[in-house]
């Protein structure tokens, strides 16, 4: 459902790795999950 979003059309492995964990994280039936991804725009954000 992201992927529909995106403005680039392929995305890296890593990037669709993160984009499904977000899926998986903020589920459609709970309208009060959220993530707050803080970071310069272009660098990698890591654990």
């Amino acid at each position: 459902m992201i992927f529909k979003y995106l403005h680039f059309s392929h995305p890296t492995e890593e990037q669709s790795n993160l984009l499904k964990a977000m899926e998986d994280f903020v589920s459609s039936e709970n309208h009060y999950d959220f993530i707050v991804l803080c970071g310069t725009a272009g660098l990698i954000k890591r654990k």
